[in-house]
């Protein structure tokens, strides 16, 4: 598990390092029209997921655990063969429908939903085989090239229309998909011929839409808020929210090596110590990785000031990454493994009702972005608290909650009421003093966690 995890993380310091710039080059040099008409495309995108029926969802479960190099090459291929035709299909429909309507985001949304399709089904049988390098590789190929086709767009052509930014990532989605279909065909013969076969789609589509319905729902739940901000509020508004929820997708690079990684771990059926041990580990690296904010408010406060409307937000919406890192890596992983299904997809579905009635009441209290903000905050707490209820065997001790308690108040005092400077040392000086005497066990796992990783390193370099 542990070399998954560094495996995605390393990935993920590059993604990481792009979408930095990427983020804030973006609003920087767009005008708020293209800019969030841009993020408009990338919320559609979303929900294009839901246009694989379940299908690929299969594959998480039928392959989970198991390794890549022990599956049938027949089997393989032929799930994938119907599983393209069946996403092509669709793509050609889409596509004509947009020709006809004359919606350029409808038909630029079909050709990325169909890119965006096939290559989350490589990635998804990579995560469930354990092949965390070769989807350490995806991730970085397809943001190095969005990153340098962004750049030249931004400083050589000095282009405003979002639309062609919108066709950049569809043409980079197509390639790093075309690049993969090679690299697993190598190793499993994952192109072979196979026969169209309308039992084989219904199976698969079978086997999965529960799964599906809640990764669907997830996207919906996770999109409530824009949703409101987009047909409540301005484009202005709009544009501002997003540049925040791009800020917190740069943050989410240190938190798919545990969503990610946690699946294929589960699958082996750990004892309830072991997940009490690893969830408390999570929630600090958790604490951890939202004090980016402060380094996110620096920027803003000296690079885009523009943008400062958002810094409220992002404390909020970063924030809120604390308990959706344990609900998501670890409560829905174990959902996943176990093949509870209705259960995940039941309990998101109740938690999408929660935010609604929320981002409802707190937008008519004070109708503005904040408090749309603030709703996502207090529903990701709702989220972990149902959570611990339902899996009380491997629920959070006394002290585990005196430290999110203690940990979330200052968090949240220090990122409205402290400079960056000071909101960053006071943070994570009492975030480590809380590990050092609450969760001291966690604290040196961590630390033998570091220096093995260092020494692995240095041993790689020395072999070279």
């Amino acid at each position: 598990m542990k070399k998954g995890i560094f495996s995605i993380a390393m990935a993920n310091v590059i993604c990481m390092a792009l979408g930095l710039v990427t983020n804030f080059l973006l609003p920087k040099h767009l005008s708020v029209n293209s800019y969030a008409m841009l993020k408009t495309y990338s919320l559609y995108m979303n929900y294009a997921g839901f246009f694989a029926l379940g299908y690929s969802d299969s594959v998480y479960l039928k392959y989970g655990g198991k390794k890549l190099g022990d599956l049938n090459t027949a089997n393989l291929s032929n799930n994938f063969y119907n599983y393209f035709l069946m996403i092509a299909t669709e793509a050609i429909i889409a596509f004509i429908g947009g020709i006809i309507l004359k919606n350029n985001i409808l038909a630029a949304f079909s050709l990325g939903m169909f890119a965006n399709n096939i290559m989350g089904y490589l990635k998804i049988l990579l995560q469930a085989t354990g092949e965390f390098s070769t989807y350490a590789r995806a991730l970085n190929i397809e943001k190095i090239v969005i990153f340098i086709i962004n750049v030249a767009m931004i400083f050589a052509f000095k282009v405003d229309s979002y639309l062609w930014y919108v066709w950049a990532q569809i043409a980079t989605g197509f390639l790093v998909t075309i690049c993969f279909v090679f690299i697993i065909q190598k190793s499993t013969g994952l192109i072979q011929k196979s026969k169209f076969c309308v039992q084989v789609i219904v199976s698969n589509i079978k086997d999965g839409y529960v799964l599906m319905l809640g990764n669907f729902s997830s996207g919906i739940f996770t999109g409530i808020d824009r949703w409101f901000v987009k047909f409540l509020l301005n484009s202005k508004a709009f544009a501002v929210y997003s540049f925040a929820v791009s800020t917190e997708n740069i943050i989410n690079v240190f938190v798919s090596p545990i969503t990610v990684s946690m699946y294929n771990w589960f699958c082996k059926s750990p004892n309830n110590d072991k997940v009490k041990f690893i969830k408390r580990v999570v929630m600090i690296w958790g604490f951890i990785i939202i004090g980016g904010m402060f380094f996110v408010k620096f920027i803003i406060k000296y690079y885009l000031p523009q943008y400062m409307d958002a810094c409220e937000i992002i404390i909020y919406l970063l924030g809120a990454q604390v308990f959706y890192l344990i609900v998501k890596g670890i409560y829905v992983n174990i959902y996943k493994s176990n093949k509870q299904q209705n259960r995940y997809f039941l309990q998101l579905l109740a938690m999408t009702v929660v935010a609604l009635i929320l981002n409802t009441v707190f937008f008519l209290i004070n109708n503005n972005i904040r408090s749309i903000a603030f709703a996502t905050y207090c529903t990701s707490i709702i989220w972990l608290i149902v959570c611990e209820i339902k899996n009380c065997q491997i629920a959070f001790e006394l002290k585990d909650w005196i430290f999110i308690i203690i940990g979330g108040i200052t968090y949240i005092y220090a990122g409205f009421y402290f400079s960056p400077i000071w909101g960053i040392i006071v943070y994570y000086s009492i975030i480590l003093m809380l590990t050092i005497v609450m969760e001291r066990d966690c604290f040196i796992y961590g630390i033998n966690s570091i220096r093995s990783f260092k020494e692995s390193l240095l041993r790689n370099a020395v072999g070279k």
